[in-house]
């Protein structure tokens, strides 16, 4: 819960609603992607099995309508046309969990107060009946779906309570028919209202018994062939293995031939085998047969060989050698500079940056400068920072999206030939875009892009990325495996909590389409500071406590970092200072040490 200043109570103001993209697998499978990612974390098993089924599922009906294309038409618009996600599976997960309905996330929303879910953070239930009518300490209620023993129906919440109370069904009850359900005296009543199921049992017990409790199989694709006077054939795949296998010579119906429901409805008898078929094609021609012996075989031999050649893969042969430790050197263009750095959102911060001596490179924040693809009021400053004999990195976006590569694309040449000594980078795409362009100045990755461990180094390094950002959640002894000699470790600042395309300004005042910040307050009294950058159209969240390193800058030094980093961001001059004065003269800063002991 948090609470803005003129709210008059809080509101679950970080809380989206559940994602669901069913209706757009058709469109995220023509784009490229090609792995879709199940959120089940804080989730019973039931949920994660239920909702990875219906995705699995609809892929799987996507591909094969597409494999179905017929010849001359166009394979995507053909399965499109055909797509089509049932009300019933769609009704089912927000019978598993929903908090005030579903969403479809960003592809086709910039963001809004319809993706929040202001009133509960948690599961919002089904309609399961209509109040009829009250009388004394009972409810009498039509029931709007079937209703199973064991099936909870949240009832309004009583006034002075924090929790609503809630309803067992004893008996089953048929959609249509009444219930009487217990109430307090004190509980709200009113005709026509709504109550939701929060528990349907049958579906849990449903999907326990299946998906939990249940053996977990490999699911295959399978395509089946059987043509006259050619031997029958089955291939199957488990992920990147295939195998085919071969039987008998396909016979002549002398009576009734065989139909492709049947033998589908044969192949798919997996029995206790390792595997179950998500797919299965029957190519049949016609008055053909073959003896279900023979059926029976051709499947047994397919998945005992598909076994075995998946098992193969796993084997170890010869002596298992250990890796050996990455000793790759640093490369000539591999610039190690040793010393402080600083990066900064406004203009007051960088005055007060530049007469630090002890700051050899400032990063400056594209926020800065209020709309960069129009104004070059960038020149200047880089300028002032040249002349003050410093570097100065331009700092791209946080979220960079379509309509901001546009902007960018349009002032290339612009941004990034006026004079800037490298650029920091916080996501993929802006690398992208500057590769795409032909950039060939220095490129650094900043900490969330988690330069972890030297595997992840060596896959920057590849790619001419050679300065990065040290990961903040990385541990003293991590950070001396990683060897960040190349490297930066931040020791001051508001590190955001949350960077999103949602915003709290348009959720609780509308869009004012003025970059801004503003503050939500926690249940614990705590004051989080909120940053709209409206140029780029997402939000900051900040925690309401700095990282502060000033009284372990031994423990730093022997990291033995390149560089170490101030980041301030939403500090006044006055608080820059004083926190320079921190680091470089020594002083306390009681306030801050104390925020970080707590």
């Amino acid at each position: 819960l948090y609470q803005t200043p003129e709210a008059k109570k809080p509101q679950y103001l970080l809380s989206l609603k559940d994602i669901c993209t069913l209706e757009l697998i058709p469109e995220m499978i023509e784009s490229g992607i090609y792995s879709f990612k199940i959120e089940g974390r804080m989730k019973k098993p039931e949920y994660a099995a239920a909702v990875a089924f219906q995705y699995r599922k609809y892929a799987d009906l996507y591909l094969k309508y597409y494999e179905e294309c017929p010849a001359g038409e166009d394979p995507a618009a053909y399965a499109m046309k055909k797509y089509r996600v049932c009300e019933e599976d769609r009704q089912m997960l927000l019978d598993l969990y929903n908090r005030g309905g579903f969403h479809t996330g960003y592809y086709h929303t910039q963001n809004g107060r319809e993706m929040v879910s202001l009133n509960r953070p948690n599961h919002a239930g089904v309609p399961a009946v209509k109040v009829l009518a009250k009388k004394g300490r009972t409810v009498t209620a039509k029931a709007m779906t079937d209703l199973s023993p064991q099936d909870i129906i949240e009832l309004p919440m009583r006034r002075g309570r924090e929790k609503a109370d809630n309803y067992t069904c004893k008996d089953a009850v048929r959609k249509g028919m009444n219930v009487q359900i217990p109430v307090f005296a004190d509980t709200p009543f009113k005709r026509d209202e709504i109550w939701m199921r929060t528990r349907n049992s049958t579906l849990i017990d449903t999907l326990r018994e299946e998906f939990v409790n249940g053996k977990i199989k490999e699911r295959i694709c399978g395509t089946f062939r059987l043509y006259p006077q050619e031997a029958a054939t089955l291939t199957v795949k488990c992920r990147d293995a295939e195998i085919t296998v071969t039987g008998e010579k396909a016979q002549e119906a002398l009576s009734q031939p065989m139909s492709r429901e049947r033998i589908e409805k044969q192949l798919r008898k997996t029995g206790n085998t390792e595997f179950e078929f998500s797919f299965l094609k029957a190519e049949i021609g016609e008055k053909v047969f073959l003896p279900m012996q023979s059926l029976n075989e051709l499947r047994r031999e397919a998945l005992e060989t598909l076994e075995k050649v998946i098992c193969e893969k796993y084997r170890r042969s010869g002596e298992v050698k250990e890796p050996e430790e990455n000793k790759t050197e640093l490369s000539m263009e591999e610039e190690v500079i040793s010393g402080w750095t600083a990066s900064v959102r406004t203009a007051e911060q960088m005055e007060v940056i530049l007469e630090e001596e002890a700051i050899g490179r400032i990063y400056v924040d594209c926020t800065m400068f209020p709309r960069i693809w129009e104004k070059d009021s960038y020149v200047e400053w880089i300028t002032k920072v040249h002349a003050a004999g410093k570097e100065i990195y331009l700092v791209m976006p946080y979220i960079f999206r379509e309509r901001t590569r546009k902007q960018y694309e349009a002032a290339y040449n612009r941004i990034f030939g006026a004079g800037w000594d490298g650029i920091l980078i916080a996501n993929y795409e802006s690398f992208a875009f500057l590769k795409e362009h032909g950039y060939t100045g220095r490129i650094m990755t900043d900490y969330n892009l988690y330069e972890f461990n030297q595997e992840s180094r060596k896959f920057w390094k590849e790619k001419g990325v050679f300065e990065f950002t040290a990961p903040v959640e990385l541990t003293e002894r991590e950070l001396q495996d990683l060897r960040v000699k190349d490297g930066e470790v931040i020791v001051y600042g508001y590190l955001p909590m949350m960077v999103s395309a949602g915003c709290i300004q348009k959720t609780t005042r509308g869009c004012q389409k003025k970059s801004g910040q503003m503050t939500i307050t926690d249940r614990y009294r705590n004051s989080f500071v909120v940053k709209n950058e409206c140029d780029y159209c997402y939000n900051i969240l900040y925690n309401y406590v700095p990282l502060y390193l000033g009284d372990r800058m031994e423990e730093v030094y022997q990291i033995g970092p390149g560089r170490i980093r101030l980041m301030f961001t939403t500090e006044r001059q006055q608080e820059v200072r004083q926190i320079l004065s921190a680091y470089f003269e020594g002083k306390e800063l009681p306030g801050v040490v104390a925020a970080n002991d707590k």
